[in-house]
């Protein structure tokens, strides 16, 4: 039957599809800080939540792509520095948007907005921005299931 792998139909009959098939992480994304991780809050757009991490997936699931996406589903974490909010957005299926680009630093637990180097923050446990990075309890996350 010559079948091919599941990354390989990914790849070449469903490119659009939501899951993403080069992923650094799978998981939740909790703050080192508050304990809290991030959160959908059942939204499609808007300013992502920060809640009591539950480990039932669902809106706690990210990955974090090859390209520096972090995607729940076919959202992707957002931010400009107009105010500084991460926010959900749909993600572009063809290309990278750079508003949805982070890299991990995984010996400083830093999550890193590529555009503006600001870390995400977050803010009194009840928003997520990014910031300058400063290395302060707040600005540390742990990605489950991260493979460098």
């Amino acid at each position: 039957l010559q079948c091919k792998n599941f990354e390989w139909y990914l790849k070449n009959i469903y490119p659009e599809a939501p899951l993403p098939y080069d992923y650094k992480s799978l998981g939740a994304i909790a703050n080192q800080g508050t304990r809290l991780c991030l959160d959908t809050m059942g939204k499609k757009d808007g300013p992502v939540g920060i809640q009591t991490c539950h480990g039932s997936g669902g809106n706690q699931a990210w990955s974090l792509t090859g390209r520096g996406e972090i995607r729940s589903d076919d959202l992707c974490l957002s931010s400009s520095s107009l105010d500084n909010l991460v926010r959900l957005e749909r993600c572009n299926v063809a290309s990278s948007n750079t508003k949805h680009l982070f890299k991990y630093d995984n010996e400083n637990k830093q999550l890193i907005h590529v555009k503006t180097r600001y870390c995400v923050t977050a803010s009194d446990g009840k928003e997520v921005v990014v910031r300058p990075c400063n290395f302060s309890p707040d600005q540390t996350w742990a990605l489950e299931g991260y493979m460098p």
